[in-house]
């Protein structure tokens, strides 16, 4: 199964932040279904970026 979006395809969900009260981080939760969709597994790292409409992107890091 391939975890490309279809171009011109946009999902939207609404969730509710976090805060780490031990480090202070702001915790996105996703929902799981989406996470098995995209491969994503606890401990990933996730890049959060903005594209040209300025919509929040967030991208799986690979290391190499």
């Amino acid at each position: 199964m391939s975890n490309e979006i279809p171009e011109g395809h946009i999902d939207h969900y609404e969730v509710i932040t976090q805060k780490d009260e031990a480090t202070g981080d702001i915790l996105l939760p996703i929902p799981a279904h989406l996470l098995k969709q995209l491969d994503w597994k606890p401990g990933d790292d996730i890049q959060f970026g903005l594209d040209k409409e300025g919509q929040f992107v967030l991208s799986k890091v690979t290391k190499e």
